[in-house]
């Protein structure tokens, strides 16, 4: 997924939706079983990473 925070939390390159959702959708033709969603610095600023998850969710829930 096309996206970068810093170490500080701030917000260097914003999530590309589009990155996101061709991400997951490679992940569901593969028929997955599991995700995980962890993203560089998310412990200073999880946005991204909470974007990320609620998207998965919405899409295959």
């Amino acid at each position: 997924v096309s996206e970068r925070v810093a170490a500080d939390g701030s917000i260097v390159v914003p999530m590309d939706e589009k990155s996101l959702q061709a991400a997951v959708q490679k992940l569901l033709e593969q028929e997955v079983e599991a995700i995980a969603v962890s993203l560089l610095f998310s412990f200073a600023n999880p946005s991204h990473e909470r974007a990320v998850a609620d998207y998965i969710h919405e899409v295959v829930f």
